[in-house]
C-alpha cells in the first residue's frame, strides 16, 4: 500500500513538472498568436488547473493601487458576465484574498490560501471556517456556492502597481491547499503579471493612460525632482495638475475682453399708419380683407348691411319718376299751380335721394391708400353690430418702414442714442441689417413677465424684402468687458437686487 501510494504520489510530481513545462510554451503561443489580455488569461485559466492539481482556475487583474480586481478568465468559461451573482461572489473572494501591493501575507509573501493550517483540524467540510473575518466570509461565500473545499490566492505585482491574482480551486475528495505548492508558480509567473498589467493598462479607460502617460513624461525630466521638495512632487499628480490647468484657464479666459451686447426684440412697424372705422352704424355683412394681406386704394375692404338703404333708394327713385312724369303733365297743360307744387317737390326727393346714395356708399369700407393691414381680424364678428367710428382696420403704408426695438428695463441704462445695432429678421435669418438708434421713449410699457423701454432705430440699408409686423432680434454693441463680468452681469444684478430686499446690505 505505501509502495502504491508512493508511486501515485511521484506520477502526480511528474505530470505537474511537464504541465509546468507546457505553461510558458503556451503563453508564449498566445501571446504571439493574438496578444490581448483575455487571450493570455485564457491560457492561463486553461493551463494553470494541471500544474498543482487544482479542478478550476480563475484569473484576476488590478491595475493599480487602490483599482478594482476584475475577472478576466475562468476554467471552462469562454465568457464571464460581471452581472451574474457567481462572477460577483468571484470578484469579493479574489479582492478578500489577494495580497494588497506592497504587503505580505502571514505565511509566503503573495500567497494565501482558505482555510488555514491551524483551523483545518478544527473545522468541518461544509461548514463556515471563514470565522467573522471578512477574507473567511467572502472565501466561504464563494466556495459553497461553487461546490470547492479548498482555496489558494496567488498575488503577483505588475507595472505601476498593478496586480495579477490567480485563485486555486479544490473540489471535494482532493486534499487542501498547502501554501508551498504555490511557491514554484510564484518564481515562474513574474514576467506575465507584469505584461498583463502593461496591456491592460495601455487598452484601458483614457484616465489610466492619461495618468500613466504624465508618469512617463515626468519621469523622462530628471531635475523636476531635484528641484522641488518631495512633498511638491508627491503632490504633483495628474488630476490635481489638470484642475489647475483648467482654473487657470477659466481665470485668463474670464479675463479676455469681449464686446458687450444687448439683445431687445426688434418688430418692423409702418412709418404711416392709419385706422379704418365705420362710417355708420350697422351689421357687418362681409369682410374682404385680412391681417397681412396688401390693399390698392379704393380697394374694398368689408361691406355693412345695406338692404334698408338699397331699398330707400330704390322707392326713392320710383318717386323722382313719378314726380318727374307729373311734373311733364303740368308742363304740357300748363297748370302753373301744379308746377310749383311739383318742383318744390322733385327737389326734396332728389335730396332724399342724394341722402340714400351717401348712405349707401358708407356701408361699403374702403381703403384711403395703398398699404398693408396691420390689424382687423373680423371674420369671427360677421351678422355682429358695429357702431359708428368703431375701429375696423389698420393699415400701414409698406413702402416706408421704421424699426422698434423693445429694450429690457436692466439693459436700458446701457443703450444711448447714436449706437450701432445689428439686426436679424426671423423670415430673413440669413441676412444682416444695420440700424443706427434713435430717441429712447421714457415710459415702460408692461410686457408678460417684465418691462420694456420702446427704442426706435433707422435701418441703413432697408429693401422691399422688409415688411411691416416682421419680427426679428436686435444685438447692441454697448462697449468692452471682461468676459466674466459680461456673463455675470444679470446674475449680479439681480444677487443686489435680492440682498437689497431681505436687508442684507443697506
Amino acid at each position: 500500500m505505501d509502495t502504491c501510494d508512493t508511486l501515485d504520489a511521484a506520477r502526480t510530481v511528474r505530470s505537474r513538472r511537464r504541465a509546468q513545462a507546457r505553461l510558458a510554451p503556451a503563453l508564449l503561443a498566445a501571446i504571439t498568436r493574438d496578444g490581448t489580455v483575455e487571450a493570455v488569461a485564457h491560457a492561463l485559466a486553461g493551463s494553470l488547473p494541471a500544474t498543482i492539481g487544482a479542478r478550476r482556475v480563475a484569473i484576476g487583474l488590478s491595475l493599480g493601487p487602490g483599482e478594482p480586481i476584475r475577472v478576466r478568465a475562468l476554467t471552462g468559461q469562454p465568457t464571464l458576465d460581471e452581472r451574474r451573482r457567481a462572477v460577483r461572489r468571484l470578484t469579493a473572494c479574489l479582492e478578500a484574498m489577494s495580497v494588497p501591493a506592497g504587503a505580505t501575507s502571514a505565511g509566503d509573501a503573495g500567497i494565501r490560501v482558505w482555510p488555514d493550517a491551524a483551523s483545518r483540524d478544527d473545522q468541518v467540510v461544509g461548514q463556515d471556517v471563514g470565522g467573522d473575518d471578512a477574507e473567511g466570509a467572502a472565501a466561504y461565500a464563494y466556495a459553497d456556492g461553487c461546490g470547492a473545499i479548498s482555496l489558494a490566492c496567488l498575488t503577483l505585482s505588475g507595472a505601476h502597481g498593478g496586480r495579477l491574482v490567480v485563485l486555486f480551486e479544490r473540489g471535494p475528495g482532493e486534499r487542501a491547499f498547502a501554501s508551498g505548492e504555490l511557491v514554484g508558480l510564484r518564481s515562474a509567473l513574474p514576467d506575465v503579471a507584469g505584461w498583463l498589467v502593461i496591456e491592460a493598462r495601455r487598452h484601458g479607460p483614457w484616465r489610466q493612460r492619461a495618468r500613466d502617460a504624465w508618469r512617463d513624461a515626468a519621469g523622462r525630466v530628471p531635475v523636476l525632482p531635484r528641484m522641488l521638495p518631495t512633498v511638491l512632487t508627491d503632490a504633483v499628480t495628474p488630476r490635481r495638475t489638470t484642475a489647475l490647468v483648467a482654473v487657470c484657464a477659466v481665470i485668463l479666459l474670464g479675463a479676455l475682453p469681449v464686446v458687450h451686447t444687448v439683445t431687445a426684440v426688434a418688430t418692423l412697424e409702418a412709418e404711416h399708419r392709419q385706422v379704418v372705422g365705420a362710417a355708420q352704424a350697422g351689421h357687418l355683412l362681409a369682410v374682404h380683407a385680412r391681417v397681412g394681406d396688401r390693399v390698392e386704394q379704393g380697394e374694398l375692404l368689408a361691406r355693412l348691411d345695406d338692404r334698408q338703404a338699397r331699398d330707400e333708394l330704390i322707392a326713392l327713385r320710383e318717386a323722382m319718376l313719378r314726380v318727374d312724369e307729373e311734373l311733364s303733365r303740368a308742363l304740357a297743360v300748363r297748370d302753373r299751380s301744379s308746377l310749383g307744387r311739383l318742383r318744390a317737390e322733385r327737389a326734396g326727393v332728389l335730396a332724399d335721394l342724394s341722402a340714400a346714395e351717401r348712405r349707401l356708399e358708407r356701408s361699403r369700407v374702403l381703403a384711403p391708400f395703398t398699404g398693408t393691414v396691420l390689424a382687423g381680424e373680423l371674420d369671427e364678428r360677421l351678422g355682429a353690430s358695429v357702431q359708428a367710428g368703431e375701429t375696423l382696420f389698420e393699415l400701414g403704408a409698406d413702402r416706408r418702414v421704421r424699426l422698434m426695438l423693445e429694450i429690457d428695463e436692466r439693459d436700458v441704462r446701457l443703450v444711448e442714442q447714436g449706437l450701432q445695432a445689428r439686426l436679424r429678421m426671423a423670415s430673413l435669418p440669413m441676412q444682416v441689417w444695420e440700424a443706427t438708434l434713435e430717441q429712447l421713449e421714457p415710459v415702460a410699457v408692461a410686457e408678460p413677465g417684465r418691462n420694456v423701454f420702446r427704442m426706435a432705430a433707422t435701418l441703413v440699408d432697408a429693401d422691399e424684402s422688409l415688411r411691416p409686423g416682421m419680427q426679428g432680434v436686435a444685438r447692441i454693441d454697448t462697449g468692452h468687458g471682461a468676459l466674466a463680468l459680461v456673463w455675470t452681469r444679470a446674475l449680479r444684478e439681480r444677487l443686489t437686487v435680492l440682498a437689497w430686499r431681505i436687508g442684507l446690505i443697506g
